[in-house]
């Protein structure tokens, strides 16, 4: 299985209620996933206020976390201003309102208290090198005051071999673009053991817009397909599917059942030609 970001509700006021809250339901808390990366639109909903460390006890075990969380309405309203903010910024995209409001029915459908992401598998895709947490809190800065917005990281390349597990290669399933340019594999022998040298090609971002792009992968030169395509059985691209799931992520039509029924998608059809079906 491939790694995912989940967009989840919850009436706890803590990070990953998936964990934490005794009697968590998927069916009715969590809205949507997304493969190997964060939507677009996710990431409006919080500012870098909005984040929280926290450290969850599960099974004996610690679990540090580091994720935006906050109220529902709280969200609403920045997703609102986040929208005329990517118009701004990102307006080779075309118009968002439209992507905005069907987005913001789905968290206008749940009667939860709280809004959260759970980014800790999107967090193993990337070397320590390449600093994660550190992307998160700028994608959430640059919001408020994207003149801050400054990064770069270095290549980096990581020796794994049967004893190392702290990235399982083979669970990442179809990676999109601007994951599998990072992840070069070249397959050496070590003392009669398989072992892999993966590359992590290092980056600079220096606007809020570069940063955004890579977190996410809309490709900010593309103006959006319309966001009723599938709700309206109109023809699209592989390109159109693609950048439609990245702008709002996956509902339960299009994850394996994995979501919500979302307002993006139907509940009648079968989406085809997309890397997640």
């Amino acid at each position: 299985m491939a790694n995912r970001a989940y967009l989840a509700v919850s009436n706890l006021d803590s990070l990953y209620p998936s964990l934490a809250e005794p009697g968590y339901n998927s069916a009715r808390q969590l809205v949507a996933t997304q493969e190997a990366g964060i939507p677009l639109l996710w990431l409006t909903l919080f500012r870098e206020g909005d984040l929280r460390r926290q450290v969850l006890r599960v099974n004996r075990k610690e679990i540090r976390a580091l994720a935006p969380i906050c109220r529902r309405e709280k969200a609403l309203g920045q997703l609102r201003e986040g929208i005329a903010h990517l118009e701004r910024i990102l307006p080779g995209l075309g118009p968002l309102c439209e992507y905005g409001a069907l987005f913001g029915k789905a968290l206008e459908a749940v009667d939860f208290e709280y809004v959260t992401l759970e980014v800790g598998e999107i967090a193993e895709l990337y070397p320590k090198e390449h600093r994660f947490e550190e992307i998160l809190t700028l994608a959430l800065r640059g919001f408020d005051r994207p003149d801050e917005v400054r990064f770069a990281c270095p290549d980096v390349k990581s020796v794994l071999d049967e004893e190392d597990s702290s990235l399982d290669l083979a669970a990442l399933g179809d990676i999109p673009p601007e994951i599998r340019a990072a992840l070069g594999r070249l397959h050496v022998a070590k003392s009669d053991r398989a072992v892999e040298t993966v590359g992590f090609q290092g980056f600079t971002a220096n606007s809020h817009a570069e940063l955004l792009g890579r977190v996410t992968g809309i490709p900010g030169g593309r103006v959006l397909p319309p966001v009723r395509m599938l709700l309206d059985g109109m023809e699209y691209s592989p390109a159109d599917l693609e950048a439609h799931k990245r702008m709002l992520g996956l509902g339960k039509q299009r994850s394996i059942g994995y979501g919500m029924e979302v307002p993006w998608e139907r509940k009648d059809s079968q989406v085809e030609s997309g890397p997640d079906d």
